[in-house]
């Protein structure tokens, strides 16, 4: 099993840390990989939040992209998970994805974050399995 920090620490929800398509990502996944998980976390800020989704697109491709570019190419081929705040200050919330076969080398990720009026901390991991 290897586990990546592909995100770790982002604040997000406030200045230019929130919208659509943001902290796109390229994983070069593990030569033996057959599946894996994307694993995100949120540490809400010192203010309790409304229901509100950050939700992480991943897909895997054979084909060779840069981060910013696969975001546009594989949009339509994509997959997501959403991972909701807790309603208090410094709630922690953590949500994996369903176990996805490894259909090619790489795995692309990029996330839709709301806007907050108090950031909060978001990290996102992925677990290969051999």
């Amino acid at each position: 099993m290897t586990t990546t920090a592909v995100i770790a620490s982002q604040s997000i929800g406030t200045s230019t840390n929130y919208g659509a398509d943001k902290f796109p990502q390229k994983v070069t996944l593990t030569t033996g990989t057959t599946a894996f998980t994307v694993e995100g976390k949120i540490t809400n800020g010192a203010g309790g939040y409304a229901k509100q989704d950050i939700r992480v697109w991943y897909s895997v491709s054979s084909f060779d992209a840069t981060a910013a570019a696969a975001v546009e190419i594989f949009r339509f081929n994509a997959r997501y998970v959403d991972l909701s705040f807790g309603p208090n200050g410094g709630d922690i919330r953590a949500r994996a994805s369903l176990l996805e076969p490894a259909s090619g080398g790489y795995l692309y990720l990029w996330c839709d974050v709301p806007k907050l009026s108090t950031a909060a901390t978001f990290d996102v991991s992925t677990v290969e399995l051999p």
